[in-house]
């Protein structure tokens, strides 16, 4: 798959717009990422871009180059994106063009994952609906940077995580087990997130709600909260 690479020194930050800022740490984990976007029609006239970065020491800031190394993700998976981010030879995050919710789910593209996923040995744990978006008349793969071998299906846990999809957690523990028959105690009862309905759980909904809008809503009020560490 033939990306662009981008250094994280020539990005004009004051240019972009705040998208989403997550600031967290579990202890030594650094889970901080941001989400910025161009405006319409900048960029040379091209699509909108989004720009999702993290930290040097963020707890997942290779695990996209792997994926993108052994097949994993590629034109079929993941044709939105379109340049990674690099600083200092590390890898900062990456590009993507604008996507759109789909309006149905394409359970072709499930079983594309799926397959892709039983040849590289190679999971995204926040594969499913919610984020799968569809990118000229595609399907493509976002949150990309939750990406593990399958042998460190014990650290999707450790660096608290969750599937976002049961089926496809499913399939990895399945997956798992064929791997390392030895050893199954690590593919049971594999976290998964919760999803919470306006119906069922508004109060948790609206919490849920408001921390996703929290960082941006606070950056764009005191734009140097936004600042991305070196």
């Amino acid at each position: 798959m033939q990306l662009d690479h981008i250094e994280l020194s020539q990005i004009n930050f004051h240019a972009l717009n705040v998208q989403k800022v997550v600031r967290k740490h579990f202890g030594d984990q650094d889970h901080s990422r941001w989400v910025f976007s161009t405006s319409n029609g900048s960029e040379g006239g091209s699509d909108r871009l989004f720009y999702k970065i993290w930290n040097r020491s963020h707890i997942r800031c290779d695990n996209i180059l792997a994926a993108l190394d052994i097949g994993f993700y590629d034109e079929v998976t993941t044709p939105a994106l379109r340049a990674l981010i690099f600083s200092g030879g590390i890898c900062r995050g990456y590009a993507m063009e604008t996507c759109q919710k789909p309006e149905i789910r394409d359970d072709a593209f499930f079983r594309t994952v799926a397959e892709r996923t039983v040849a590289t040995q190679h999971f995204a744990v926040q594969f499913g609906r919610a984020h799968t978006m569809e990118f000229r008349a595609k399907n493509t793969m976002i949150d990309l940077e939750g990406v593990y071998h399958i042998h460190d299906l014990a650290l999707v846990r450790a660096h608290h995580s969750a599937f976002a999809c049961a089926e496809y957690a499913a399939l990895v523990a399945a997956l798992y087990r064929r791997t390392f028959r030895e050893d199954n105690a690590v593919a049971s009862e594999l976290p998964l997130e919760n999803h919470n309905s306006w119906r069922r759980q508004p109060v948790r909904k609206a919490l849920q709600t408001a921390s996703k809008y929290h960082g941006k809503l606070i950056s764009k009020a005191f734009p140097g909260i936004a600042r991305i560490e070196s």
